[in-house]
């Protein structure tokens, strides 16, 4: 595997711009606009579809690519104005309204959890015997405390009523390159990320599955109700937001920001998984240390699970899952609704703009 930048992002600087080569703006007034991320995952897919394809500037947009090297930053940079949207999860937009930064999410962008747990072949045995229960007390990489992987790897635990105490989560940061040497050296003997980073290591036989979301088949998930459930239903696992007082003070940059988005989807919807994954590892740093096969996988993947719609309304029961899930690690996300957060009018105007045809 080649050296690159992470996955779920590498530190690198603190405002690391991937360029899109955007003409002169001629519809907006602002210089450009800032899209804030904390590394690079196959969740944002339409994020980067727009990008590469200048789905943005057919909007009048000048659009670069800010990555952050945490969600932290990434809050940060956003509330701070440095960037204009953020590409994150839920939680990262209600983390930003319990901090007092009135958030509106104007745009989903995958419809389904996309998390996994791969681990070391060793564990074949006592996960076939003991299920997720086969855990306990084995060294779990994630990205960070308070990340999507920990919450993932918690509730893993939780399904094996396992203690906290008979977990032992490690974090290992974000960079691609350790995150794979950390595995492979045997540091960590499971891995909580996705893809493409899981298919190659089970690909090549250096790990297996332990839970998949997007595949419960895979490992044993589909023991879990609870993973089972989550599988199928609608879960906003990734969206673009803002915050509300740049969408009441710019309200047609961030309608044509949400036609872009779901041009994005439709793009993704009516091209080849091949010809996506092709853009993104010439486009994507994040990306470009895997095979074609692995990214043309991923795509797919995200097109089978139903993470990819024509609409990118940030549902209701896709807001109810999601919080319903960060809840179980942080109580206080769940007492803010959706209506205080969510802008569905935007998406509806796109939906009329663009439709089907991008």
């Amino acid at each position: 595997m080649a050296a690159a930048i992470g996955l779920f992002g590498a530190v690198v600087a603190p405002l690391s711009v991937q360029a899109t080569s955007a003409p002169k703006l001629v519809k907006h007034t602002e210089p450009e606009i800032n899209l804030v991320e904390a590394g690079s995952i196959p969740g944002r897919l339409s994020v980067y579809v727009a990008l590469y394809n200048r789905l943005f500037q057919r909007f009048g947009l000048d659009v670069h690519l800010v990555e952050a090297s945490s969600g932290t930053q990434a809050a940060s940079l956003l509330s701070g104005g440095a960037a204009q949207f953020e590409a994150g999860q839920v939680s990262d937009a209600l983390n930003q309204v319990v901090a007092g930064v009135p958030i509106t999410a104007i745009a989903s962008m995958s419809n389904r959890i996309s998390n996994s747990m791969i681990v070391s072949p060793t564990l074949q045995s006592d996960l076939n015997s003991k299920g997720l229960a086969a855990l306990a007390n084995v060294p779990i990489g994630i990205t960070g405390v308070g990340s999507g992987t920990w919450e993932y790897a918690e509730l893993l635990a939780k399904q094996a009523n396992l203690s906290t105490s008979q977990i032992n989560l490690v974090p290992i940061g974000a960079n691609q390159v350790t995150v794979y040497q950390d595995f492979v050296s045997g540091r960590v003997k499971g891995l909580v990320f996705g893809d493409p980073v899981d298919l190659e290591l089970t690909g090549t036989g250096q790990a297996i599955w332990a839970a998949d979301e997007q595949n419960v088949s895979h490992g044993v998930a589909k023991k879990y109700p609870t993973l089972v459930k989550m599988a199928k239903e609608p879960y906003i696992f990734d969206w673009c937001f803002t915050t509300t007082s740049y969408a009441h003070s710019h309200p047609v940059i961030v309608q044509d920001f949400a036609n872009a988005i779901i041009a994005a989807q439709n793009y993704i919807l009516h091209h080849s998984a091949a010809k996506i994954g092709s853009e993104l590892a010439q486009n994507n740093p994040s990306f470009s240390a895997f095979g074609s096969g692995y990214l043309t996988e991923s795509v797919k993947r995200m097109v089978k699970s139903g993470a990819i719609v024509s609409s990118v309304i940030p549902t209701k029961a896709g807001f109810s899952n999601a919080v319903a899930y960060q809840a179980v690690t942080d109580p206080a996300l769940s007492k803010i609704p959706y209506s205080q957060v969510v802008n569905a009018s935007y998406a509806i105007k796109a939906k009329k703009i663009v439709g089907n045809k991008s």
